[in-house]
């Protein structure tokens, strides 16, 4: 992304913009691993449609 081209003249906003896109890229980071680890724990030798995580049997397909 051209950053620098876009924070010519606004640098404090700029660094704040950037904090923000730091801060969501790592929630989304840490939410697309939690939700994979709680996806593959029911495989870990149950049967996947047993509803033990609080998200009901799994009837949608692991992607």
């Amino acid at each position: 992304m051209p950053d620098s081209f876009f924070c010519l003249g606004a640098s404090h906003f700029c660094k704040s913009a950037e904090l923000g896109f730091l801060k969501v890229n790592y929630l989304l980071k840490l939410v697309i691993t939690s939700d994979f680890i709680t996806q593959s724990k029911p495989l870990g030798g149950r049967t996947p449609q047993t509803p033990r995580w609080g998200r009901g049997a799994v009837t949608e397909p692991l992607h």
